[in-house]
This record gives structure tokens, C-alpha cells and sequence, in this order.
């Protein structure tokens, strides 16, 4: 069944970069079906759409949605889990006691958040979700997210990096030995496997779900710690055969 509705405010803002021309004072926005489908003064389109539902009294701020470029999809803050704003590598620590809330109820918590501050698109960077749980836990963010209706970029994340401490294999020699056994499985992996299994989670994901709404986007984490996240040759590819797309 076909639903519109109009949407009015004081001010439309249809388009920001035309300054004062992309302003509509007294402004409308008709949405037929979810898609937007004419802009124009309140008093010119209500009258062509007599069975419309109206939203807004005329006194609201209409503009475009905001986007937010960097999520990670968590629902609720470190801080809001426990987590100290502390120094880096105190933080660490504290993160691995940080509890692990499941996606569906993440995403839809986050997706919910961005939409009633008026963000419209998101992009989550994954964030230590790699391996079969990483991508379990991929798909059924996704699928939260669209079905609350959000736009959405979406980046699996990988770390083959040290999870312990940035420059984990010099601090391991100073453990002792006990202790350097526990750490390890923290901070050596097997980089080619990794990277493999990441690009194996990309094309999955992007042959899934990515459309021309909903885009999947390479952009593994930790990039900015002791390297890349993925091996340069293979991380290239990716990335040339998502240009190419």
C-alpha cells in the first residue's frame, strides 16, 4: 500500500550548498514510499496530496540527513561499559574485561541513537571482530541495521597486530615465563591466514549485501598501529577491485 507523507517545517533545506537559494521558508518535503519525491512550500503541495499524513506544526527545522563517517557500531560507549578514558595501553587492559553485548541488540541501539540525533547514514568500522564469530556477528549487524531502515556503509574489521600492547613482541621477552605463554596468543598470528580469511569475509559480505544503498567498504582496523592490517600486495587488490566497482 502506497503512504505519503509531508513533512513541514519553518525552513526547508534542500540543498545547503546553494546558501540561501537551498532554503524553502515555510518549506515541505513530500516522502512517498520512504523515497523523497518533491520540495516545495507547505501551502503549494498539500493541497495535491489531500490523503498525505503531515508531520510537523511549521515551526521545524527540515534539512537533509547528517552522516556520521566513523562508528563503530557498539551501541554504547567504552565509557558507558566501564571503560576509563585512560592512557592507551591502560585502556587495553581495561577493554578486555569490556562486555560484549550481542549485534542485534548493538546495532539496533546505535542505528536508533544516530537516527533521533538526525543521522541518516552511518559507516561502521569493525573493531576486533575478526574470525568466524567476527563474521557471524557481521551479518546480523547488517541485517539489523537495514532493517531499521538506516543507510549504511559497512567495513569488516581485522587486527593481526598485537592485542595486548603496540609493540607486543618486544614486551613479551621482558615476561616471565608464565606469563609470556599467556600473552602470546595476543600478540603473534598468522598474518597470511589472516589476511586471507578477511578478503574471503569482504567478497562475502559485498556479493551479499552491497547495493546502491548499502555499500561494503574495505577498511581494516589498526591501520594506523605498528602496520598495515593486511599484507600491501593483497590489501592493494582489494582495494583496486572496489575502485574498479
Amino acid at each position: 500500500m502506497t503512504e505519503t507523507l509531508i513533512l513541514r517545517g519553518a525552513y526547508a533545506i534542500t540543498d545547503p550548498r546553494l546558501g540561501p537559494r537551498g532554503v524553502i521558508s515555510g518549506g515541505a518535503v513530500v516522502i512517498t514510499d520512504g523515497r523523497v519525491v518533491e520540495t516545495g512550500s507547505f501551502a503549494a503541495l498539500a493541497p495535491r496530496y489531500p490523503g498525505a499524513r503531515v508531520l510537523g506544526d511549521g515551526t521545524q527545522l527540515l534539512m537533509p540527513g547528517l552522516v556520521d563517517a566513523h562508528s563503530h557500531g557498539r551501541g554504547l560507549s567504552p565509557i558507558q561499559k566501564g571503560v576509563r578514558n585512560d592512557f592507551l595501553e591502560n585502556a587495553l587492559f581495561d577493554w578486555a574485561y569490556m562486555p560484549i553485548l550481542p549485534p542485534e541488540l548493538t546495532a539496533a541501539i546505535c542505528a536508533w541513537r544516530h537516527l533521533r540525533s538526525g543521522c541518516t547514514l552511518l559507516h561502521h568500522n569493525g573493531f576486533d571482530d575478526d574470525g568466524p564469530e567476527g563474521a557471524r556477528r557481521a551479518h546480523i549487524a547488517i541485517k539489523t541495521y537495514l532493517a531499521a531502515g538506516i543507510r549504511l556503509a559497512f567495513s569488516p574489521g581485522v587486527r593481526d597486530e598485537s592485542k595486548l600492547a603496540m609493540g607486543g613482541e618486544e614486551l613479551i621477552g621482558t615476561l616471565p615465563p608464565d606469563l609470556r605463554e599467556a600473552a602470546r596468543p595476543f600478540v603473534f598470528f598468522d598474518k597470511a591466514a589472516f589476511a586471507d580469511e578477511y578478503f574471503q569475509l569482504f567478497d562475502e559480505l559485498y556479493d551479499t549485501y552491497n547495493n546502491a544503498d548499502t555499500r561494503i567498504l574495505l577498511a581494516p582496523c589498526w591501520a594506523h598501529g605498528d602496520a598495515a592490517a593486511c599484507g600491501g600486495g593483497e590489501c592493494r587488490d582489494g582495494a583496486r577491485r572496489q575502485d574498479d566497482q
